[in-house]
């Protein structure tokens, strides 16, 4: 009946919108309480070049004085969690500049769109405080794969082990996010 069908009711989003979600959920564990806003930081909109404008000042050094210089520093930052790179081994003035920019972010409560899927990962990774309504969960399917990054591929290694089934589409031919990570 009706009141079952709620409860196995398929649910449709992007891996990034499951992602957001889970931050929104969980995010206190990691520093982000309250609402939560998702931005590209490096973009030449608005907002990426108001936060580039606040956090110049506070990481204006030899190497970054400038701000394509620091868009470029970022973009260095958001290549590194596309490709699961710790971020520890990123040389510097690139690591003094994404604890900056991570603490700018936290205090607005800003997730930049690169940043949401490791860190929902390493949210889910903790089996000991995953969430209900993920547990939950026991069959995904998987749409576009081929655009898929090495973290977006692996969280859906680790949503894929705790599912029933996962049947995962994708066409090696039409890949349009290679730009971002994506890889067949």
């Amino acid at each position: 009946g009706q009141e079952a069908f709620g409860e196995s009711a398929p649910r449709i989003s992007t891996l990034h919108s499951y992602a957001c979600r889970v931050l929104r959920n969980q995010g206190f564990r990691v520093g982000y309480d309250g609402d939560l806003y998702f931005a590209d930081a490096a973009a030449s909109d608005d907002e990426g070049n108001t936060l580039l404008g606040d956090l110049l000042p506070l990481v204006a050094r030899d190497g970054c004085r400038s701000v394509p210089q620091l868009r470029h520093q970022l973009e260095l930052m958001k290549e590194a969690w596309r490709d699961c790179v710790d971020t520890g081994t990123l040389q510097e003035p690139t690591r003094t500049i994404l604890r900056s920019a991570l603490a700018l972010c936290k205090s607005f409560r800003l997730v930049d769109w690169d940043h949401t899927i490791p860190l929902a990962y390493d949210l889910l990774n903790d089996s000991e405080h995953r969430p209900e309504w993920i547990v939950r969960i026991k069959h995904f399917f998987v749409d576009e794969f081929q655009d898929t990054n090495r973290a977006e591929q692996e969280i859906i290694r680790l949503l894929g082990c705790s599912s029933e089934s996962m049947v995962i589409v994708g066409d090696d031919d039409q890949s349009v996010y290679s730009g971002r990570g994506g890889s067949p």
